[in-house]
């Protein structure tokens, strides 16, 4: 670690058997340009080619922490945090590559956005070789991620920089949840800050079975069910939050349980845009997502009287999809 003065950066990377990608991870943390930070790396009691990886490195901003118990991935992340002095903290995962200005830019950004407590970045999917899949793009603007927020994780958790002061003050992480650790905490977050991401691509997300969303699918479902039924009955009700997260995540719905669907999505945009206060031009943005969600809501149920009168209301509310429609007929 440095010494003389707190690091700027604490950036918290947990691992637990991650030998096969953890020193490209390490690697990509050390060759970021921005260089004023340290790097707490908390081990959970790896039993694979982990500690001598760890053990290899001599770069003195390097902090390795071995757990004496499995503590699993929040109460690693507290343990970091705990841990952490730095005035920001960058979260980074073992299997991931952060791309060189991931930091410089980041930090960047949160210095001139004093109301941003977090953010993240643009993001590239890549394969267990580090191939190429995909672009996975993110909102920027902060009511539209909040808006994101309501059906699921609008920023990609390794990838975020956020205030010490703002996670610490939440209490970090909830040391009840096991997957989907993010999403629960972002929701306690968005109550006293903003978030964003960066539209530059910073950050190279790796898919394998060995990810947590891959492990721990049942778990992740079922606490952004939860975490889903929480944020949105603080705008529309317990009850109806309860119904909508239901039926968005039926694998097929009825005529009528699309409508209903529709009909709770736009009544959670119409308090959302009355409650936080929206711009125009922020409302025109997300009421455009709305129709998006709408119509893939009840397309399959276009026969039906009312579930054609919702699709209409999709066209009114995005009309991007009436030349989507035109251009790419196939898809609707």
């Amino acid at each position: 670690m440095l010494t003389g003065y707190p690091p700027k950066i604490s950036v918290i990377l947990p691992v637990y058997n991650g030998e096969k990608y953890l020193t490209e991870a390490i690697d990509s943390i050390l060759s970021q340009t921005y260089r004023d930070f340290e790097l707490i790396i908390i081990n959970d009691c790896s039993f694979d080619g982990t500690s001598e990886i760890l053990s290899s490195y001599t770069d003195a901003r390097i902090r390795i922490v071995n757990n004496s118990s499995n503590l699993k991935l929040s109460r690693s992340l507290n343990k970091g945090i705990e841990l952490s002095q730095g005035q920001f903290i960058a979260r980074m995962d073992a299997d991931d590559i952060s791309l060189p200005e991931r930091f410089e830019k980041q930090i960047a950004f949160l210095e001139s956005h004093p109301d941003i407590g977090a953010v993240g970045c643009q993001v590239k999917k890549i394969d267990e070789d580090g191939k190429f899949i995909r672009n996975l793009l993110r909102e920027t603007r902060p009511e539209v991620i909040k808006w994101g927020l309501f059906f699921g994780p609008p920023l990609a958790h390794p990838s975020v920089m956020m205030r010490a002061t703002v996670i610490k003050s939440a209490g970090g992480y909830s040391n009840d949840t096991l997957a989907a650790v993010d999403y629960e905490c972002w929701t306690r977050l968005i109550k006293v800050t903003k978030f964003s991401n960066l539209p530059e691509f910073l950050f190279l997300y790796r898919v394998h079975p060995e990810n947590m969303s891959s492990k721990h699918r049942l778990d992740q479902v079922r606490t952004v069910s939860s975490v889903q039924e929480l944020v949105q009955a603080d705008y529309i009700g317990a009850e109806k939050a309860k119904k909508l997260v239901e039926l968005i995540h039926l694998k097929t719905r009825t005529p009528s349980q699309a409508v209903q669907a529709a009909e709770l999505i736009y009544f959670l945009y119409q308090q959302y845009t009355i409650i936080d206060k929206l711009s125009v031009p922020i409302q025109i943005i997300v009421r455009r997502r709305v129709g998006i969600q709408i119509r893939r809501l009840v397309s399959p149920s276009y026969r039906s009287f009312k579930a054609l009168i919702w699709l209409f209301r999709a066209y009114l509310l995005c009309p991007d999809l009436i030349r989507d429609a035109f251009r790419y007929p196939h898809y609707y």
